[in-house]
This record gives C-alpha cells, sequence and structure tokens, in this order.
C-alpha cells in the first residue's frame, strides 16, 4: 500500500503537472494566437507602410522631374533674357548711332540750306547787277554826241535831285523854327 500511496501521490503530482501543463499550454496558444494576430497586424501595417513608400517615392520622382523641367525653364529665360538685354544694348547703341547721324546731317543741312540762301542772294544781285549792265549797253551808243548828251542829261537830274533836297532841308528847318 505504500506503494499505491505512492503512485497515487506521483499520480496526484503528475496530474498536478499534467494541469499546469495544460494550463502553460493554453496560456503558449492564448499567446501564439496573440502573437499572430500582432503579427499579421504588423504585416498588414508593413504593406501599408511599402504602399506609401512607393507612393513617395513616385511622388519624388514627379517631383524630380517637376523641379528639373523649371530648372531647364529658368536656365532657358536667363538666356532669352541675357539675349534680349544684349539685342536691347545692340538697338540702343545703333539708335543713338543713328541719331547722332541725324544730327550730323540736320546740321548738314542747315548749313546747306544757309550756304544756298546765300547763294540765292548772290544770284539774285549778280541778276540785277547783270539787268543794269544790259540796260546800261542798251543806252550805250557809239555816237559820242548822244553820250554826251545822255552825260549831261544825267547830271541835270542829279542836279534837280540835289536842288529839291536842299530846298526840302531848308523849309524843314524853316517850320521847326531855327
Amino acid at each position: 500500500m505504500a506503494q499505491i500511496k505512492a503512485n497515487k501521490t506521483d499520480l496526484t503530482a503528475a496530474e498536478a503537472d499534467l494541469e499546469s501543463i495544460k494550463q502553460e499550454l493554453a496560456a503558449y496558444y492564448t499567446k501564439r494566437d496573440e502573437l499572430e494576430r500582432e503579427n499579421q497586424e504588423i504585416k498588414v501595417k508593413r504593406q501599408e507602410v511599402n504602399q506609401k513608400l512607393s507612393d513617395d517615392q513616385a511622388s519624388l520622382l514627379e517631383l524630380t522631374r517637376l523641379i528639373s523641367d523649371l530648372e531647364r525653364q529658368i536656365d532657358l529665360a536667363k538666356l532669352e533674357s541675357s539675349q534680349a538685354a544684349s539685342s536691347r544694348l545692340e538697338n540702343e547703341e545703333r539708335l543713338a548711332g543713328l541719331r547722332e547721324k541725324s544730327q550730323q546731317l540736320t546740321a548738314d543741312i542747315s548749313s546747306k540750306e544757309a550756304h544756298l540762301a546765300d547763294l540765292v542772294v548772290q544770284l539774285t544781285e549778280n541778276q540785277e547787277a547783270m539787268s543794269q549792265l544790259e540796260a546800261e549797253l542798251a543806252d550805250f551808243s557809239d555816237d559820242p554826241d548822244q553820250l554826251i548828251e545822255k552825260s549831261a542829261g544825267s547830271l541835270r537830274q542829279a542836279h534837280a535831285r540835289r536842288s529839291g533836297l536842299v530846298q526840302r532841308l531848308d523849309l524843314a528847318r524853316k517850320s521847326s523854327g531855327e
């Protein structure tokens, strides 16, 4: 009987150990199920993060492409601006040269017009002198008597003019009270 008691004690201890193992096994399965759920949640979150990372990489590539395009556009705008500035400077220099040439030509025209006016005055004076010389030549005669008579007539006219001036001067003096 001692052996039965010892076996009973061993059986009780084995049953207690078995119960303890069942509880540990149940706790193990519970913990395992919990860990598997957490693992699944982590896998889902990992897939979400990977998807977001993929989306972010695509966005980053698109953003990089846009930045590159903008940099090219900025470079092109700078180039066009510098070419426009260079062209504007060339045009301004050309315009300044044309204005200077225009001023020179205007001054030349004014000078030529003044010279032309002087020539017109000289021409008019020369034509008048020529007309007078032609009139004198027409009046000139080869006959000496006629020449003396004309000279005497001219002297008489000159004397009459002087006499008339002297008479008017005398009248003017008398009327002014001298």
